[in-house]
């Protein structure tokens, strides 16, 4: 059945921009996708009994199994192709869930169940999965009449023209985070001569360094860093930081990192780990136009950014 399931993903591909699809051509768009499926689905059941006499157990999958599937599919397709679309390259994430007004479901609806169950969608189809294709298609049509492909269409085109933005407020804010300029700080984060200076709660004991996790942190920002070098035109933060997270990675995990261990690249960005904590200077033009970036997009409440002696307000 993987075979199937295959084909049905790439059954999901849109042929056209995703936001110059009406709300017309979403519902047959979906009402075909889905009769797709529960067809195969009773072909397979087909499939399944010719094989039995050769020992097989193909496990069909059909009815309500194949609609939930491809209901699924149809979602995650619709989300992929709008996020690859529209974000720009910052990675943010187009979801239905997200669309003021619409209640899209991932499964067949349990629409106004009843103790005897006369009134449930999902139970009407069971029962019709038990006679023909047919009554599968009625109860698929009552589904697809439930659903508001109006607010879809129109949710689509708004979600997907701040698409990018919301990558950015993203990616501002993750770096507000490794930065250092959100909530409580013991040692605040400082333009000094030598950079922008800044810390983390990463140590160099086996105790206080979490190294997956730490890589983690590093790669991630990485990314986001990627996005504010493309945004501000600043370049070689996000391949360092990556660097520093591939050294730490060489490291073995049950040995402690020696104290005032260096990694990176120093007058660009370079790390400093200690036993509970580690210590990142920045180059200072980049550093300015990362906070920059910061200020404009991120959505935290952000500290002040101290240059010596003078506050500079994010």
């Amino acid at each position: 059945m993987d075979v199937l399931h295959h084909d049905t993903r790439e059954l999901a591909m849109f042929e056209k921009a995703i936001i110059t699809y009406t709300a017309v051509e979403l519902k047959a768009h979906l009402r075909s996708f889905l009769l797709q499926a529960i067809t195969l689905g009773e072909e397979s059941l087909r499939l399944a009994a010719r094989m039995a006499p050769f020992g097989c157990d193909l496990s069909p999958v059909r009815g309500i199994r194949a609609a939930d599937s491809a209901l699924r599919t149809w979602v995650r397709a619709v989300e992929a192709q709008a996020s690859e679309e529209y974000a720009e390259g910052t990675g943010a994430v187009l979801r239905l869930a997200d669309i003021e007004g619409l209640s899209f479901p991932n499964t067949v609806p349990d629409v106004g169940f009843s103790a005897d169950r006369t009134e449930s969608m999902r139970w009407d189809w069971i029962v019709a999965e038990k006679q023909d294709l047919k009554a599968q298609t009625e109860v698929m049509d009552k589904l697809l009449g439930s659903i508001d492909f109006l607010t879809l269409e129109k949710g689509l085109q708004i979600e997907a023209d701040g698409l990018a933005e919301k990558g950015k407020r993203e990616a501002a804010d993750a770096l507000a985070n490794f930065l250092n300029l959100t909530g409580y700080a013991r040692k605040p984060t400082a333009l000094k001569p030598k950079g922008l200076m800044f810390t983390l709660h990463y140590g160099g004991t086996k105790e206080g360094l979490d190294r997956y996790d730490f890589r983690g942190v590093l790669t991630q920002t990485a990314d986001a860093i990627r996005i504010a070098e493309d945004e501000t035109g600043i370049a070689g933060l996000g391949s360092t930081l990556n660097g520093i997270a591939s050294e730490l990675s060489q490291k073995v995990s049950h040995k402690d990192i020696p104290s005032r261990t260096q990694m990176g690249v120093p007058g660009l960005l370079s790390v400093t780990i200690f036993k509970n904590h580690s210590e990142f200077v920045m180059e200072s033009s980049r550093a300015d136009a990362l906070l920059s970036f910061v200020a404009m997009y991120s959505t935290r409440e952000l500290r002040d950014v101290h240059d010596n002696q003078r506050a500079l307000a994010l």
